[in-house]
């Protein structure tokens, strides 16, 4: 999740620039009726994720020129290989994890290795903005949960292994895959 502190409208399409809650700059461009029906404006809090297919990895970040507004350095942390394509895992600098989806080709003409330095990439009409059904608050929570009634998991989460119950009995869940742009954990509550 992330708090929108720009938006500017040009015919049909809205450019929607936002800082996560772990201070990474994002730039979305979405519809004008997307920003109208999620209600998107200065203040508000948004989730952005962007599918690991649609993430592109660079070696060296001054060397290429792109038109991708979101550019972030970081370190590989974990690298899968199945046959054609590969998970790349990338700790950006100031905390969160990027998944991407590359070929098995392309891991291997990057050399691609844990702690090997990269930058990764996407377009701003890569990101997809949505609105929490419940407000999230970055809080870390250390007891195990308790009780079997749990509500389902948030689109794109899963629940926390190692976490409590919020005030109205919900576990807080955590990011694992779709590149929710947050520093798990965190818990959600009713607005």
């Amino acid at each position: 999740p992330g708090v929108v502190h720009t938006v500017r409208q040009s015919g049909f399409m809205a450019e929607v620039g936002l800082r996560s809650f772990s201070n990474l700059e994002i730039v979305a461009v979405i519809t004008q009726e997307s920003l109208e029906n999620l209600q998107i404006a200065v203040g508000k809090t948004v989730i952005a994720t962007v599918k690991a297919p649609l993430v592109v990895i660079s070696r060296d970040e001054h060397s290429i020129r792109t038109s991708a507004r979101n550019k972030f350095t970081g370190i590989v942390s974990a690298l899968t290989r199945s046959g054609i394509l590969c998970e790349v895992v990338v700790n950006l600098r100031e905390g969160s994890q990027v998944c991407a989806l590359v070929t098995t080709a392309s891991v291997d003409e990057l050399a691609l290795a844990v702690l090997t330095p990269v930058t990764v990439l996407f377009k701003a009409f890569s990101v997809v903005l949505s609105v929490a059904l419940y407000s999230v608050q970055a809080t870390a929570l250390t007891e195990d949960i308790v009780g079997e009634d749990k509500p389902p998991a948030l689109p794109g989460t899963v629940p926390s292994r190692n976490s409590r119950t919020d005030a109205a009995g919900r576990p807080p869940y955590s990011s694992r895959k779709g590149n929710i742009f947050a520093t798990p954990p965190f818990s959600y509550t009713a607005s």
